[in-house]
């Protein structure tokens, strides 16, 4: 299954919606609070690079909301999750999400 898909079953298993994609792949997801959220998913391992680019695509696309980076964190060494972690923590830019927890993180979701 895509990361797309995965991302899409968890924020269903929620009682979440996705509402659809939109500029740069960007997927709209409907909380059950009634607030939108845009997620980027990404293939491969997240860099700084990579939370500025969805920062930048963010803002070119006029979203208001905080945009949330999702990836998948099979394969990637403990070093480089933790590295993910403190760059979490530290660029509130942009907000970052493992997949495989997208359900919990959202259904917890503060902005």
């Amino acid at each position: 299954m895509s990361i797309t898909g995965k991302l899409r079953a968890d924020v269903e298993k929620i009682g979440a919606s996705v509402e659809g994609v939109g500029a740069h792949r960007a997927v709209a997801v409907r909380l059950l609070d009634g607030e939108k959220i845009w997620a980027y998913p990404i293939v491969g391992i997240p860099t700084a690079e990579i939370l500025n680019d969805v920062a930048d695509k963010a803002r070119r696309a006029e979203q208001q909301e905080i945009p949330v980076l999702v990836y998948d964190h099979i394969g990637i060494r403990d070093a480089w999750n933790a590295h993910l972690r403190w760059l979490g923590d530290h660029i509130r830019a942009v907000r970052t999400i493992k997949v495989s927890e997208a359900g919990w993180a959202l259904a917890a979701w503060e902005n």
